[in-house]
């Protein structure tokens, strides 16, 4: 929704500013501007200068202390006035909050706060409230009575004004949070681990996609957060003296004032398994982005970092008793009971949330459940608002000529929505793929290889052209297990029963004449079961790591570790014939999902001016599918419960005809693209693979299978192709 910058030096308001800049494609609709000054009331300060200290000094007043600055550039999605503006101060200006992202239900929390405030004489619906101030004192902080209602610390503008945009809601939340860890005197005794856990409770609380930052002047504490899901980014740039930086993106972190930025060459690693960098790691050791659910907070030039999850008290749960696995006419009746009616219940109210906004509406529409389900739940959701004029229209990107073009099924579903089509062309030609390549690198600050991030470049502009907000399927396949590598591994964990010598013997054999089979699209599924007998030729872990790392490299890149009783919950919750799926799940989950899938929706629409909204990733709509064992979403060739949800509102036979994806054709990219960089095969290959301990046989062989368009080299190729463009094209020249 907005891009957000700032730091704790209070002088570096012109480093803000050039943030700011650098952020306006996140927020084409406003800025803002605020620097903190202990001795004065809130009030936005000039984009350059010291107007403000200049009219002081002249009018005789004290010297004002100057503190933290924030920045904030707005896309307007709801209360478009300029009351919504940010950064938004608190009613007792103890709080000033900026914000990217949406709150979920920010109507009905906003009517529970106005009941709670009218049920004590004092509605928070009122236009003009009392003006008078409390007095600031010469240190800041805040003299007087402290008020523990949202109604103080719900943003008003200057004539009593109230927003009515969900910032206001969180601000108030947020506030309360706070405002109830201080003592009788209004001292803020609690310690900043109680303080996370209050705010940690009230998030817990919160559904939608946030990135936070939120200053308490009376505490001189700087509060950063991320929600659960990880769907907003927010970097940090800690400097040597205790000073902090902040942005949405990277890019503007590179030119904060006394740091200076060294490439992390540990990410490489991690990058080549998972074709991104996880957090918190970025390309850079000096800048990190926090991590899913991360609560950070900067105080006294010092940093404490907080688990969102860990500062709330765990409940224990009996977990739900499994069902029977082979009876298929017991899961189908299992479908019709009240776990698939409360599901649709509440991916509905996700999809009628994400649709509360006072912009245009798009969503994405391609041949598969999640999208086709999304898209279904808005035309029911337009129609019962009686705005079918306000329809939501439906965008999918075509590949004319390719196997993956489902412009057909998307017309299909749009017929039987009656829903406006958008059919956009896909990217085409190395010269296209190339450029669209360096402006992903410049969104992203750094390597990104995931090939969908060029289609999603020229997707977002589509969008931009239709609306500023977009409804997606993301996360469909990871929360309701959609990946064909989740049911295999079922497969693996019985295979693994087998001696491992005749397992070994097995892969062997399969290693073997894979090396004599040409990669060709008849000869896939072979290949298929090398993959899988050499997976499987030793212990559970090795599978999980060979499926999962997406270099073909043989003992080359990371996975990023996950916490240790992960193994653990998977096997507890999903029984050992399923442990194996549920933590390939569990993975997708809390690295891939916010690393991958939603890091390409924030850059790519942000880009664009376009805020990407997936119900499926409603926190209440996550709670209920995690309740459900994997074994029963694994069922039917995968997501045997969503499709139960979706399947009422599609075409008679939709969800059986087979998903093509959105995979780019790498193969035909990195044979239009290598010529525009190199004079030969060989001179692409040995710049490309000079960063691994590889032989001229095994280059040689990986790049011929990518070429054949053979999906996990090309991939391999690809990720290489982009560290290359970065390293050399974007900063060699800047970074150490």
């Amino acid at each position: 929704m907005c891009g957000l910058a700032g730091t704790t030096d209070p002088n570096a308001k012109e480093w803000v500013i050039s943030a700011s800049a650098s952020l306006a494609h996140r927020g084409p609709d406003g800025d803002g501007l605020w620097q903190d000054r202990a001795g004065g009331p809130f009030a936005p300060v000039a984009s350059s200068g010291d107007a403000v200290a200049a009219t002081d000094r002249a009018a005789g007043k004290a010297a004002v202390s100057y503190g933290p600055i924030l920045a904030h550039r707005r896309l307007a999605t709801t209360d478009l006035r300029a009351v919504a503006a940010q950064p938004m101060p608190s009613r007792d200006q103890r709080f000033v909050l900026i914000f990217n992202g949406y709150i979920a239900g920010h109507r009905r929390l906003r009517a529970r706060l106005n009941r709670y405030q009218q049920q004590a004489g004092n509605s928070l619906a009122a236009r003009h409230m009392p003006t008078a101030e409390p007095a600031l004192a010469d240190t800041g902080n805040l003299a007087g009575a402290l008020w523990h209602t949202a109604t103080q610390v719900l943003g008003a503008g200057d004539d009593g004004e109230i927003s009515t945009a969900d910032t206001a809601v969180l601000l108030a939340l947020l506030g309360q949070a706070l405002t109830c860890c201080d003592d009788g005197a209004g001292n803020g005794g609690a310690s900043m681990t109680d303080k996370a856990a209050s705010l940690a409770r009230t998030l817990a609380k919160v559904r939608g996609a946030y990135a936070i930052v939120l200053w308490d002047r009376h505490a001189q504490a700087m509060w950063l957060m991320v929600d659960g899901g990880g769907q907003k980014p927010l970097y940090v740039a800690e400097r040597e003296d205790g000073h902090i930086f902040f942005a949405s993106e990277l890019t503007p972190l590179l030119s904060a004032p006394g740091i200076v930025h060294q490439r992390d060459d540990d990410a490489f690693d991690q990058a080549l398994a998972h074709l991104f960098i996880p957090a918190p790691k970025t390309a850079y050791r000096t800048v990190r982005q926090l991590e899913p659910g991360e609560i950070m907070c900067w105080h006294s030039g010092k940093v404490a970092r907080f688990s969102a999850l860990a500062a709330l008290p765990q409940k224990a749960s009996k977990a739900p008793a499994p069902l029977p696995v082979a009876d298929n006419q017991r899961i189908a009746a299992h479908n019709n009971t009240n776990t698939v009616s409360a599901l649709r219940a509440g991916i509905y109210r996700a999809v009628a949330d994400a649709m509360a906004c006072d912009r245009p509406v798009a969503c994405l529409l391609s041949g598969g459940m999640d999208s086709a389900g999304i898209a279904a739940l808005a035309a029911r959701v337009a129609r019962r608002r009686m705005q079918k004029g306000d329809m939501p229209t439906a965008i999918v990107m075509g590949f004319p000529g390719l196997p993956m073009d489902e412009t057909a099924r998307a017309r299909q579903m749009a017929r039987h929505l009656d829903m406006p089509l958008k059919i956009v062309a896909a990217p085409s030609g190395g010269e296209e793929v190339l450029q669209r390549l360096k402006a992903a690198i410049r969104a992203f600050g750094g390597p990104f290889s995931n090939p969908a991030v060029i289609l999603a470049h020229r997707l977002a502009e589509a969008v931009a052209e239709t609306a500023s907000v977009c409804l997606t399927g993301d996360g469909g396949d990871e929360i309701f297990g959609g990946y064909r590598r989740y049911r295999m591994a079922a497969y693996a964990q019985q295979y693994l029963r087998f001696p491992r010598p005749i397992r070994q013997l097995a892969a062997g054999g399969a290693g073997g004449f894979a090396q004599g089979w040409p990669f060709a699209a008849g000869k896939a599924g072979l290949h298929a079961v090398a993959k899988f007998l050499q997976a499987t030729a030793g212990q559970e872990d090795d599978v999980f790591t060979t499926w999962n790392n997406r270099c073909v490299v043989p003992g080359v890149g990371q996975l990023k570790a996950v916490s240790p009783q992960f193994a653990d919950e998977a096997t507890n919750s999903a029984g050992r014939s399923f442990a194996l799926g549920e933590r390939m799940m569990q993975l997708d989950q809390m690295v891939t999902l916010p690393g991958n899938q939603l890091a390409i929706s924030d850059r790519m629409g942000m880009a664009a001016g376009v805020e990407y909204r997936p119900p499926l990733l409603d926190q209440a709509v996550r709670a209920l599918a995690v309740k459900i064992p994997a074994r029963e979403h694994l069922q039917d060739g995968g997501k045997a419960i969503l499709r139960a949800v979706v399947e009422p509102f599609v075409p008679e036979g939709y969800l059986r005809a087979p998903k093509a994806g959105f995979n780019p054709p790498i193969g035909i990219w990195l044979r239009d693209v290598w010529p525009l960089l190199w004079a030969t095969q060989q001179q692409a290959q040995d710049r490309l693979f000079s960063p691994l301990a590889v032989t001229k046989r095994q280059q040689q062989t990986i790049w011929a299978r990518a070429m054949a368009n053979e999906f996990d080299a090309a991939l391999t190729v690809w990720n290489l192709l982009v560290w290359y463009v970065w390293s050399c094209e974007m900063v060699a020249d800047q970074i150490n």
